[in-house]
């Protein structure tokens, strides 16, 4: 129930007050006073485990590494740019180049007596807070310090602990917690491939899944469809330590940093995003499987819509008018806030052409047919990045084609403000797909 209020509190905020800086500084004003609240609270609590720890990155942390077993450990891949129609279209291929990159190398790894926290991507253990590779603590933010669970020090060396509850002793168990569990894109592509990788390891396969509480329910249905009844399933509320004698992890299968909404109210800059192939592919295969999918394709046509329009940040405001052609061209929609997770991988996996706007629900594209062409519909403003999805299509072995539209004027974040597709450029797109993609 509180997690359900204080998402509400911050969609209310967000679509209506936080293009305002006096909003923005009270704000900032209430997450000081609430974290510096926080931090008396955790002393008059007097968990052992609050204090200062020093960040390390897991390549550098191998001292405190028991096991670590490499399956695969990445690839070059060839990411070109985009195509883009639209508005501002030459300037977004400009801001989106070719990239040549390594896919994120995939392992486990053993830590004995290690600590985590619910919505925490960290492991604490012997005075250091470990993090992955791709985290920058100088230059990346957690959304737990939102909450008064940590905050940086030293510019990003050191990091402080605030734990307000008992901790919890857990004989062995596998860290599937983190900052954005709860978001479906960032289930798909950060935590649901580990549970791919896990179901590789028969060594893994009666030890305890650690994750957070209050995951929406396709996440939870995800995870049993994967987890198939072999491990007990332990949750973690937000802010909550445990103890873990025995604590396996896996490397990052994809990475996306938190963006905090600052006092400027100018988006960041835009971030190449990594991911692994291997754990993307073992996911996608798992997932198929288990749902009982058979292999043969069909050539479907899927709109994946954006549901409970009226009330989206980042709307296309004129979706119904794009709906009408998408209906004519023949296409299937999927309303995911209508469909069970398997309803919706078993659309997603029989359709060879994919429209939707950006979205949580376009990250589906890891169960389309590798080969598919995806079609996103998204803004164009300042420092707007078409890395998250353009890389991962292409990682997926999709093409990729962005139709960019001019946002409405208002008083949101540049990040959320609605915006307005052409209707007759997107009407010849649609129409003229065969053309418009390269073989």
């Amino acid at each position: 129930m509180k997690e359900d209020t204080l998402n509400i509190l911050i969609h209310f905020y967000r679509r209506n007050l936080s293009g305002f800086i006096i909003f923005r500084l009270f704000k900032f004003f209430l997450i000081y006073c609430y974290s510096l609240l926080k931090r008396f609270y955790s002393l008059h609590c007097g968990n052992i485990f609050s204090g200062r720890y020093q960040f390390s990155a897991t390549s550098i942390s191998s001292s405190l590494l028991e096991e670590k077993f490499y399956l695969n450990f990445g690839e070059n891949i060839i990411i070109p740019t985009p195509i883009f129609f639209g508005f501002n279209a030459r300037d977004a291929e400009k801001k989106t180049p070719y990239q040549n990159i390594s896919s994120m190398p995939t392992f486990f790894a053993k830590i004995k007596k290690g600590v985590i926290v619910g919505g925490v991507d960290f492991i604490f253990k012997d005075g250091v807070a470990i993090h992955h590779d791709y985290f920058d603590p100088g230059l990346h933010y957690s959304q737990a310090e939102n909450y008064g669970i940590i905050s940086k020090a030293r510019g990003g060396i050191d990091v402080n602990l605030f734990l307000t509850k008992n901790f919890r002793k857990i004989n062995s168990g596998i860290f599937l917690v983190g900052q954005c569990s709860n978001n479906y894109a960032h289930w798909l592509t950060e935590f649901l491939p580990k549970l791919a990788i896990i179901d590789a390891c028969p060594e893994l396969e009666s030890i305890p899944l650690i994750v957070d509480s209050n995951l929406h329910s396709n996440i939870f249905s995800s995870i049993m469809l994967l987890n198939n009844g072999k491990r007990q399933i332990i949750e973690l509320d937000r802010g909550e330590s445990a103890l873990i004698n025995d604590l396996y992890f896996i490397s990052p299968t994809g990475y996306e940093r938190y963006i905090p909404e600052k006092l400027t109210n100018i988006p960041p800059e835009p971030f190449s995003n990594n991911y692994s192939i291997f754990a993307l592919t073992k996911c996608r295969n798992l997932v198929l499987n288990r749902c009982q999918i058979e292999s043969l394709v069909s050539n479907n046509s899927l709109y994946i819509a954006r549901g409970n329009k009226g009330n989206n940040l980042r709307g296309v405001q004129n979706i119904d008018d794009l709906e009408r052609i998408l209906d004519q061209n023949n296409f299937l929609k999927l309303d995911p806030t209508q469909s069970s997770f398997v309803d919706q991988v078993k659309l997603v996996s029989q359709a060879r052409l994919i429209v939707s706007p950006v979205g949580a629900s376009l990250a589906n594209i890891i169960f389309a047919p590798p080969g598919s062409t995806i079609v996103i519909l998204a803004t164009h403003y300042e420092r707007a990045s078409y890395f998250y999805y353009s890389n991962l299509a292409v990682f997926l072995g999709h093409k990729v084609i962005y139709i960019l539209g001019q946002q409405i004027k208002s008083n949101y974040h540049p990040m959320h403000r609605s915006y307005f597709i052409e209707k007759e450029l997107f009407n010849n797109i649609i129409t003229n797909l065969n053309r418009v993609v390269p073989s």
